[in-house]
């Protein structure tokens, strides 16, 4: 084995073996900056925004229920959605405001977000540690 070789085995046998470690710190950081789950009190919050990172056209579908009750009592209802199903929410799902979440391109929504003020975020995906990008919006808002 020439030597060019043997140090490429040893950099992908490393870059396997800190890639966990990095993922775990990544998810470590950004969970000290992510809320935690409190108590509903319908009269504290008026902002509401549901976080839909992941989700296809049956998942927005199932949410108009929750966002038509949410509006029925008053709240404000915004979305952070893929491209993908954001025809669905402009044209057709009746919300305050529209999100269309790009990893590349999120720099503008953050700042909308943060304006915003909003106080409820209502995350509809089960908590797994390979979304590095969802929490990472997650903390923004």
């Amino acid at each position: 084995m020439s030597i060019i070789a043997e140090l490429r085995r040893l950099n992908r046998q490393r870059n396997i073996k800190t890639k966990a470690l990095k993922i775990k710190l990544k998810f470590f950081l950004l969970k000290l900056f992510y809320r935690n789950k409190t108590q509903l009190i319908k009269t504290d919050y008026k902002n509401v925004c549901i976080f839909m990172h992941s989700q296809a056209i049956g998942d927005g579908i199932v949410t108009s229920g929750i966002i038509a009750a949410l509006r029925d009592n008053h709240f404000k209802v915004y979305v952070i959605i893929p491209p993908r199903i954001s025809f669905l929410f402009k044209d057709i799902i009746k919300v305050d405001g529209v999100f269309i979440y790009r990893k590349d391109d999120f720099e503008k929504n953050k700042i909308e977000l943060k304006n915003l003020h909003i106080d409820l975020v209502i995350d509809l995906s089960d908590f797994d540690t390979s979304v590095y990008y969802r929490l990472k919006t997650l903390s923004y808002i």
